[in-house]
């Protein structure tokens, strides 16, 4: 009896050892499994500088010498050099019958003719309705092969000497700071095309517009595909290094960030700003520096912790 009393309790102690090793093993196997699924939903990002910038919306309107030909005749002109294509000095740009056009100009071919070329005057272009005059041009794409005697049919862009782009833009408190003298970029965003230029004439209008003549030099030809085009003006541009706002949290009642090195998890404080409210990044003023590698799900982490991409 003692015998089958010790094999008793010797049974239920392997029992009980069997249970506490299986309920261990399904906690080491459970938690790998939570571990793995946590990690897969646990995202981060390398911190880099950038440009932040406010954008002021407005018109440009593109301008450089241009040499009109008026038809010598009335009739339905041939063209000799399409529309866009360069002529070199000398050469026909188009006839109509047997009288041919030649050109004393090298320089890009155009059949737009809209009235405003060789306009120089900053108050002319300052008080054009430019929203209409950009959307006329927009339906206004056919080009007709009747040319009437002694009216412009044809004209020879000069890009190679330097253009010049007027900015219209609101007159505001940002825009009147941006002067004489300076260089500003210019973005015309329907070309994805950005050009650099040094303002040389400002003029404010009435009706609250502030127009900038800007000397571009020489520039890519696609700009004088059109004479009026929406463009962005950048401005109170700066380079900084920028954290994703989901990333901060508060920890003690400090703001800081879970950051990774060598796959493991730490804490650390940070000192950002909120100067662009506008955009869905604070400015790191200091704790961080380019490269760090930041938790942006810090609600996912523990200090400590090894995560596993």
């Amino acid at each position: 009896m003692k015998q089958n009393a010790f094999f008793s309790k010797q049974n239920r102690a392997v029992k009980v050892l069997l249970v506490l090793m299986a309920i261990w093993m399904l906690w080491f196997v459970g938690s790998a499994i939570v571990g793995q699924v946590r990690d897969a939903f646990v995202q981060s990002a390398e911190l880099h500088y950038t440009t932040m910038e406010q954008v002021e919306t407005g018109y440009g309107v593109v301008i450089t010498t241009e040499h009109i030909l008026n038809a010598a005749l009335d009739g339905t002109a041939e063209r000799v050099i399409a529309e866009g294509e360069r002529v070199r000095k000398g050469n026909a740009v188009y006839r109509i019958g047997e009288e041919y056009q030649y050109t004393n100009f090298s320089g890009r071919v155009s059949y737009n003719i809209d009235g405003l070329e060789n306009v120089s005057d900053i108050g002319v272009i300052a008080n054009l309705d430019l929203k209409n005059y950009y959307n006329a041009q927009q339906k206004k794409n056919k080009q007709t092969n009747t040319a009437v005697l002694g009216e412009p049919y044809a004209k020879v862009q000069e890009t190679m000497n330097g253009s010049s782009v007027y900015v219209v833009v609101p007159n505001t408190n940002q825009t009147a700071e941006i002067g004489i003298g300076l260089t500003v970029r210019v973005r015309f965003t329907e070309i994805d095309e950005t050009v650099k230029g040094e303002i040389v004439e400002v003029l404010n209008t009435d009706d609250g517009k502030r127009c900038m003549k800007l000397n571009v030099g020489l520039t890519n030809e696609v700009l004088f595909q059109h004479r009026v085009y929406q463009i962005e003006l950048p401005y109170n541009s700066e380079r900084v290094l920028v954290l994703p706002k989901q990333a901060l949290i508060k920890r003690h009642g400090a703001n800081g960030v879970y950051y990774l090195h060598k796959g493991f998890v730490f804490w650390k404080e940070v000192t950002v700003s909120d100067r662009w409210l506008d955009q869905d990044v604070f400015v790191v003023e200091s704790g961080l520096e380019e490269g760090d590698i930041i938790v942006t799900t810090p609600r996912l982490v523990r200090e400590g912790e090894n995560i596993k991409f």
